[in-house]
């Protein structure tokens, strides 16, 4: 059962960076915001307290996603196509190990 889901993880990653590799990633309304804030953090120097808002109106998540972010931004130069990489496949996918 462990081999099935280390080849499934192996494919999938290998898809993801195939479609990200070629330029064909997603970036939505939700990465956009989050990189505006990001940039905001890191040219500007308006640190955040909060972070990005939820579905639940008036609760905001934790600004650790932002500070996470701001390391792709930096090593890229503020480019998209790294910190969609890191933000949405490197941490996402430690997100199921997690729980």
């Amino acid at each position: 059962m462990n081999k099935t889901i280390i080849i499934i993880l192996i494919i999938g990653i290998i898809y993801r960076l195939s479609l990200i590799s070629n330029g064909s990633f997603l970036f939505n309304m939700d990465n956009a915001r989050d990189m505006v804030d990001v940039r905001e953090m890191v040219v500007l120097h308006k640190f955040r307290l909060t972070g990005p808002t939820s579905a639940i109106e008036g609760f905001f998540n934790g600004p650790g996603w932002y500070y996470l972010l701001a390391i792709p931004f930096l090593l890229s130069g503020g480019g998209s196509l790294w910190t969609d990489y890191y933000g949405n496949r490197a941490v996402g996918g430690w997100r199921l190990f997690l729980t």
